[in-house]
């Protein structure tokens, strides 16, 4: 069944045409007491669960447990952000990444745009390349420096409750007013003979960085598996034993410097422009058109592939409309965006931590997250943000979720794990055509050994919304 927000108006009829053929839902209270067994079985096994669900088309509750209660949303929190960019932002909004050269001094005016990356349509090679031939267009042989304008982007890039030794990994990529590629490094890695070096190859960004050390292949499995990739000052330092039959695969990790790499790569394009970046360059003032790209790409990277880096760069996005992209201003725009979608008010205790969900810190409750759900799907660009949502049984972090349940593509939902929290949030179109917005918060932090699987019980109460025995 394919369905959308656009659809809703119909429900009321779709209803009584399900009524009139014999085929109406199981009642309401049926409905509410299968997920209060399915609740009560999973809590006596150690798991605390929050749950709340009711129609769009009439509000009709569901299901009501903990609702008001506060839980880690993990990356529900991505819907939230979601949420306030549509409504804060709008549907039309472009990131833009300025360019100027001001007395010879080319400046670069940051926008925060996550969207350079080498993989689609806006890739920084080929977009940096743009700005220097249209300084060498206009004859520009040389500028006297590369600045930065940072436009608010200041402060610290990423959360201070952020796991301090996974900074390194690429899923806690920093935030920053310049990235390319996600603020990530990928080096593809290739088995070669017992005793040789492996085959060791930058993929991305596609400059900025230089490989030094030397991986040993190895015959031997289980050591072809021990080794590491250290950043440090524009190196990638390869160390340790690879598996010389393995085959290739790509490494990543977090870039220590994001706005580095982006100056880095514009100098490497000046350089194949021919241009010079001296201090006795002439004091050339010249306006070059920005680079802007849309929204779109980034809401679905944050949402259907859940990441990270793109769900703080929106979230900086909202701080920056309003003059301060830190963390700080973000995450206060982001609290005003919030409250306006609740209109009885924020409940006591509510933590807005970051914008990806991944701080342990962030505390929401799931009557909130449907609230914001209900919000997003009343504005009239909402289609924009359900086209983002992973899809049941069919792509992003659902892909491989709801298979045989008969609710494939009708289930589009916002998941989330991180230690002691599995969640998941989202619209589900029932088969008596009626959406229903749903969040179920799990807190597994008190599991016991035979703990119910969460993304089993999620799956379950979604099936009981539904009407179908799960």
């Amino acid at each position: 069944m394919s369905w959308s927000i656009a659809s809703l108006a119909g429900g009321t009829a779709a209803l009584l045409a399900a009524v009139l053929t014999g085929q109406a839902p199981r009642s309401a209270v049926a409905v509410e007491r299968s997920i209060a067994a399915l609740v009560t079985a999973a809590e006596a096994k150690g798991s605390r669960v929050g749950v709340f669900a009711k129609e769009l088309d009439g509000g009709r509750v569901l299901a009501a447990h903990r609702q008001e209660e506060l839980f880690a949303p993990a990356s529900n929190q991505k819907l939230v952000v979601a949420a306030a960019v549509l409504s804060e932002l709008g549907a039309g909004h472009r990131f833009t990444t300025d360019f100027a050269l001001r007395d010879g001094v080319l400046i670069v005016g940051a926008g925060g745009d996550p969207n350079w990356r080498s993989d689609g349509e806006h890739d920084p090679r080929t977009l940096l390349a743009g700005v220097a031939r249209r300084l060498a267009a206009a004859r520009v042989e040389a500028v006297r420096s590369i600045e930065v304008d940072a436009r608010g982007f200041v402060g610290p890039d990423r959360p201070a409750s952020w796991p301090r030794d996974q900074l390194h990994l690429d899923y806690c990529a920093p935030s920053s007013g310049l990235l390319l590629d996600g603020a990530t490094w990928s080096v593809e890695l290739r088995g070669a003979a017992d005793g040789a070096p492996a085959g060791a190859r930058l993929v991305a960004p596609w400059t900025g960085y230089r490989i030094e050390g030397v991986l040993r292949c190895t015959n031997d499995r289980k050591q072809g598996g021990r080794y590491k990739i250290a950043e440090r000052d524009g190196v990638l330092a390869l160390e340790g034993n690879f598996w010389s039959r393995s085959e290739a695969r790509v490494a990543r990790g977090a870039c220590a410097d994001p706005t580095g790499v982006f100056l880095r790569g514009l100098r490497s394009a000046l350089d194949d422009a021919g241009i010079l970046v001296h201090p006795d360059a002439p004091r050339t003032s010249l306006e070059l058109p920005g680079i802007s790209t849309p929204l779109a790409p980034a809401l679905v990277r944050a949402l259907r592939d859940s990441s990270n880096v793109d769900a703080e760069q929106l979230l900086r996005a909202l701080g920056a409309a309003r003059g301060d992209a830190s963390f700080a201003g973000s995450l206060a725009a982001l609290r005003d965006a919030l409250a306006r979608s609740c209109p009885d008010g924020l409940p006591e205790g509510l933590v807005l931590a970051d914008g990806s969900g991944l701080s342990r810190a962030d505390r929401c409750t799931p009557a909130v997250l449907v609230e914001v759900l209900c919000a997003t799907a009343a504005h009239a660009d909402a289609e924009l943000v359900l086209a983002a949502l992973p899809r049941a049984g069919i792509d992003g972090t659902l892909e491989k979720r709801f298979l045989g349940s008969g609710l494939e593509g009708r289930v589009r939902a916002k998941t989330g794990t991180i230690a002691g929290a599995s969640t998941l949030s989202g619209f589900l179109a029932r088969q008596d055509g009626r959406i229903v917005a749903f969040s179920i918060l799990c807190d597994t932090s008190g599991n016991r050994r035979d703990a119910i699987d969460p993304r089993r019980l999620q799956e379950q109460i979604v099936a009981a919304l539904d009407g179908a025995r799960g």
